[in-house]
């Protein structure tokens, strides 16, 4: 299977996303330099503890939360590489897991507003801490 091949509602495993996209086998970003592609995951199987990301669909819009667990987040590595996307041109494949171990993807995003939400949410320790929230939309 090529990237191109890939259809909303289709659905893979960690190790057929990573061959596929030539990406780490964790992190809800995962970017590849190489090809200039980012796959982004939202996960909606774990609870706050072990999955304190709060990631919504309103409206045509995706609420992303970004990278880190603990402590406040910061705009920095792999929340940074998603801010630049636009500009860099990065094309971003987004999955969805609703069943352990199953990456069902939606299709490509892009950024809705260059502008980042700053919020409040629980990291994996149960404190308040401050999180980096991005809004994408699919590419039709």
């Amino acid at each position: 299977m090529k990237i191109n091949d890939l259809k909303k509602g289709d659905v893979l495993s960690n190790v057929e996303l990573m061959q596929l996209f030539e990406c780490d086998n964790s992190k809800g970003i995962r970017y590849v330099k190489e090809r200039n592609h980012i796959v982004l995951i939202s996960n909606h199987t774990s609870d706050i503890v072990n999955n304190p990301y709060q990631d919504k669909w309103e409206d045509d819009l995706l609420y992303y939360t970004g990278e880190g667990k603990l402590g406040d987040q910061k705009l920095e590595k792999a929340n940074l590489r998603l801010l630049k996307s636009k500009n860099e041109r990065t094309k971003i494949y987004y999955f969805e897991v609703f069943e352990p171990l199953k990456y069902t993807y939606f299709g490509r995003l892009k950024l809705a507003d260059t502008k980042p939400i700053e919020s409040t949410q629980k990291d994996v320790e149960n404190n308040d801490r401050r999180v980096i929230i991005f809004k994408l939309k699919e590419i039709v």
